[in-house]
Formats: C-alpha cells, structure tokens, sequence
C-alpha cells in the first residue's frame, strides 16, 4: 500500500487485480525457473557447491584387500600391497590368492615408458607383453555423481565403519580393456585419500593407515634379473601356457591365467 493507505495490506481491493495477477506470474516464472534449472543439476550430476573434488593421489603405495563377487570364478579373494607413479606412468599389482588352498602371489608391472607389461602368476615364469599404453585412465571420474556424506561398511574385512564421500558412476582409475562407469568410488571424509571402490563384480578395500604417499621410487617397478624376456605380442586368449605353482601345486592354465589378467588391473 501508498503511505498513508489505512487499508489491510493483506487484502486487495478489485482496483488491484492487474496486480495480484502481475504477482503471480512473476512468482510461477521463478518457481518454474527454479525447477529447470534443479532438472538441468540433476541431469548433469552437476555436484552441490560444498561437494569436495573427487581425487586419487599421483603417487601412492598402499595395502588392499579385493573380493570377487561372482561365485563361479575359482579366485574369490585377493589381498596386496600396490604401488603407482603418474609421475614415471608406471603401476605395481602384487596380490596374494589362493587356489586349492594353496597361497599363489601374482605380480603384474605396467611400465609405460618401456612399452610393457610384466607379469608373474606364481613363483617363477615371468613374462613379459607389449603394452604401449598408459596404465592410468584419466576419464575414470569423468561422469562421477556426488552422493553425499555416508557411513563405509566394510563387509568383507574387520574394521569400523569410516565416514567417507561417496560418489557414483566412477570408473577403476588403472586402465582397463572397456571401462565401465559403474563403480561407487568412497573417500575419507577428512583425508580425502581412497577408502573403497564397488562394482557389481568386485569390492576393493583400501586398509586404513596403509598409505605412503609422495613420490614411489622406481626400485618398485624394476624387472631387471626377472628373466621376463622380450616383450611379445598378446595372444588372441589372453593368456600364454599354463604355469606349474610350486611345482606339485595347482596349474594356472590359459582360463586362470585370462581370469587373472581381466581381474588383476582393477585398481
């Protein structure tokens, strides 16, 4: 109302109705502005304001523990120490396994610069495959969608729950053959270091306290005196002939060992 206006200023007279309507429309014009552009967020991903940047260190060496999920593969669990460097564009998988009850270590090197991968399943017979690729993905985050703060259950390992940053549609962050963005990526909510990445395949739990971060020496990633040989071509199963372990032990054969190389790089 005008100063001076003695009427109720909640009530309007028949004179102010271009008004009221005028109101109104102004009003549903912000509301349905509001509602594209919370659709258009929503869409997008686009993450709240105070969603911290999703993150991987550039140098880490830490321990882990890997749980397969599909219950026809014969190697179920995995548990290692792993270490990469963007820096040199190199990565070292060390898991430990089992296969009829007995423990098989696996190794496998991606160094980029020498064009190669090293593998070792079992105690000896190091191989070695051209591979002249980056082991990183740098697209593993890229369509990553922020879900909020939330409690980590850790099912498949003994330890408290951890408050952590969730995100979704999240890719492993080690390159693999057709990466899929399905993953749940988990990161400590006051460290922001990796806590857990969940698939619909697999479960990877990084152990608390287990990081060293900063630069990771290349003593790490050094096949020299391996007897790995020269690099060769990947053949079309994926695998080379089957290795003896521990001589009486169980054989990696051509299924195992191709199970193994699709399982392994799964950071």
């Amino acid at each position: 109302p005008r100063c001076g206006d003695q009427r109720d200023p909640r009530v309007l007279s028949h004179a102010d109705t271009p008004t009221m309507l005028r109101i109104q429309a102004s009003a549903l014009a912000v509301v349905a502005v509001l509602a594209v552009a919370g659709g258009a967020m929503a869409a997008t991903g686009a993450p709240p304001p105070d969603a911290p940047p999703i993150s991987i260190p550039p140098e880490l060496k830490y321990s882990c523990h890997l749980h397969m999920k599909n219950a026809s593969l014969q190697l179920r669990d995995f548990q290692g120490t792993h270490s990469y460097s963007t820096t040199q564009q190199r990565a070292r998988i060390q898991w430990l396994t089992s296969i009829q009850g007995q423990p098989v270590p696996v190794l496998v090197i991606v160094d980029s610069p020498a064009k190669t991968q090293y593998e070792m399943f079992g105690d000896t017979n190091c191989s070695a495959i051209n591979y002249p690729f980056s082991p990183f993905n740098d697209q593993w985050a890229s369509h990553a969608v922020y879900e909020g703060v939330q409690w980590y259950h850790d099912q498949y390992q003994v330890g408290e729950a951890r408050l952590v940053h969730a995100f979704s549609h999240v890719a492993p962050y080690l390159q693999q053959p057709n990466p899929a963005y399905d993953s749940m990526f988990y990161m400590d909510h006051f460290t922001h270091m990796p806590v857990a990445y969940d698939s619909p395949t697999q479960t990877l739990s990084f152990f608390p306290h287990s990081y060293t971060a900063g630069l990771v020496p290349e003593s790490d990633f050094n096949m020299t005196g391996a007897g790995c040989g020269k690099p060769t071509g990947l053949g079309a199963s994926g695998a080379s002939a089957g290795v003896s372990v521990g001589g009486a032990g169980p054989v990696l054969d051509d299924a195992l060992r191709a199970e193994l190389r699709a399982t392994l790089l799964g950071l």
